[in-house]
């Protein structure tokens, strides 16, 4: 599968956690057009030195599962709240299992008030 991340990614308990939107998949060797949002869990490794920023595009396995509904009643209904925004299914990567792309796809703007916003924050 062919993702372009359109979320910054956020750290939390050894993951990358980011919105992804599917541009194509493999299939037969050839690869084909295809649209979605997927949900992304990219495992951390300390040893490379990439991370993954809004706008990069990323070949991963196309295995995905569903987001789970809440079991509890009252519960915050997570897979609700991914529907809102037309996600319904997530995958979680192995820090070996992705290949980046050297193409930034993203809007230059968002890209630009990301980058400033890490910098303020450093300060």
């Amino acid at each position: 599968m062919i993702l372009n991340i359109t979320s910054e990614p956020l750290m939390s308990s050894g993951n990358y956690r980011f919105e992804a939107e599917v541009r194509g998949v493999y299939a037969e060797g050839l690869a084909k057009k295809a649209s979605g949002k997927i949900n992304v869990y990219l495992e951390i490794d300390s040893l490379s030195k990439f991370i993954p920023t809004y706008g990069n595009f990323l070949i991963i396995p196309a295995r995905y599962n569903p987001i789970e509904p809440s079991y509890n009643p009252g519960e915050f209904d997570y897979k609700l709240f991914m529907e809102n925004r037309q996600i319904y299914f997530q995958t979680f990567i192995k820090k070996n299992q992705f290949r980046v792309l050297p193409v930034n796809m993203g809007n230059p703007a968002i890209g630009f008030a990301l980058k400033l916003r890490k910098k303020l924050i450093v300060k």
